[in-house]
Parts: C-alpha cells; sequence; structure tokens
C-alpha cells in the first residue's frame, strides 16, 4: 500500500537531504509503539531536525 502523505527514509537519508544547502544543527529521533490509522501496531521512527540554510 503506498501512502503520498508520509515520506520514509532511513536515518542516513535524513542526513543526506540536508548535506549541501544546510547545516545540520540538531536532529533527534523519536522511536515508540503506536498505532497506524488501521488500528495495526507499528514501530515509529520519527525525526526532528533543526537546520540553518547556507546562504
Amino acid at each position: 500500500m503506498r501512502r503520498d502523505d508520509l515520506t520514509i527514509h532511513t536515518r542516513n537519508e535524513v542526513e543526506n537531504l540536508f548535506n549541501h544547502a544546510f547545516k545540520l544543527i540538531d536532529m533527534q529521533e523519536r522511536n515508540s509503539e503506536g498505532m497506524t490509522l488501521l488500528g495495526k501496531k507499528k514501530q515509529w521512527h520519527i525525526y526532528s531536525v533543526v537546520a540553518q540554510r547556507i546562504a
């Protein structure tokens, strides 16, 4: 099942998204078990990023 409202990346892929035009200031990963909208159990990895665009 494809979800167009989600973007799925590994931690390394997220870091690489900010390699060229941004200075990565902070990155936190939240790893928790939760439910999908369909009621299925899922392990969620949610990344919070603080980055500064390089001028």
